[in-house]
């Protein structure tokens, strides 16, 4: 497991790489969040980044229900309004052997990316709980640039029980 955790220095983009570079076959790595502070819908923690993320090459579990103060909506908001241009909030290009592999993201809002919120073009994706394009109280809007593109290889990838709303294209 490669928690979030300010306190202890590690982001989500270390977590990226972490979990890019450990030799793990097709079992995931799980990105955990523990972001001390009080958070509700209303006040959510807010990872503002300053470039695009890396692209996740290899089986992530990236969980935002991990977060001591989550209830049943997201309170980790991914905010790309300071990436760049044509930033792409998070982008799968995993693909193991050809047989393709898996992220799987669950309860996390990705906001104001200039590219796509979502960017899965490689193996099997999941998307459970999460908003793309809505702020965490599943109702404001954030929206990138385009929601999320599912293409390339990403045969089967599924979109369930998330809100995907108010992004530009």
């Amino acid at each position: 497991m490669i928690p979030i955790d300010p306190g202890n220095q590690c982001t989500l983009r270390e977590a990226i790489i972490e979990a890019n570079a450990a030799a793990n076959g097709s079992e995931p790595d799980i990105i955990a969040f523990n972001i001390p502070s009080t958070a509700s819908p209303s006040d959510p923690h807010v990872l503002t980044l300053s470039s695009e993320l890396p692209a996740i090459i290899d089986p992530v579990e990236s969980d935002g229900s991990t977060e001591p103060d989550y209830v049943s909506l997201p309170v980790i908001e991914i905010d790309g309004s300071s990436a760049g241009s044509d930033a792409n909030g998070l982008t799968s290009d995993i693909d193991l052997d050809g047989v393709g592999g898996q992220l799987e993201l669950t309860a996390v809002s990705v906001i104001n990316f200039d590219g796509d919120g979502l960017n899965l073009t490689d193996g099997v994706n999941r998307v459970v709980d999460a908003h793309t394009g809505v702020r965490a109280d599943g109702l404001t809007a954030g929206p990138n640039g385009r929601g999320a593109f599912i293409g390339g290889s990403a045969d089967g990838s599924t979109v369930t029980s998330s809100i995907l709303s108010a992004n530009l294209d």
